[in-house]
């Protein structure tokens, strides 16, 4: 699910994922994706900015919650 270079660059990211899991209270019920994927790209200091972002529904029996995923890249621009 990730690039050799993100899991390398990621700071204990195994333990990252279980926070995250373990953060639900209860059983999950259901979950839905919420519209479609979101792009932006912007250049900073001569560099590409690209963002994606992706929001989810989480039900479980005991509680709601809204998911922000965000993923970021920043690369040389060339040209």
């Amino acid at each position: 699910m990730f690039s050799k270079r993100a899991i390398d660059e990621a700071n204990d990211i195994d333990n990252g994922i279980e926070y995250l899991f373990n953060f639900f209270q209860g059983n999950i019920v259901s979950w839905e994706r919420s519209g479609g994927l979101i792009t932006d790209e912007d250049v900073y200091y001569g560099d590409k900015i690209e963002e994606l972002k992706s929001f989810f529904y989480v039900d479980t029996d005991k509680q709601k919650y809204i998911v922000s995923i965000r993923i970021h890249s920043r690369y040389k621009k060339s040209g």
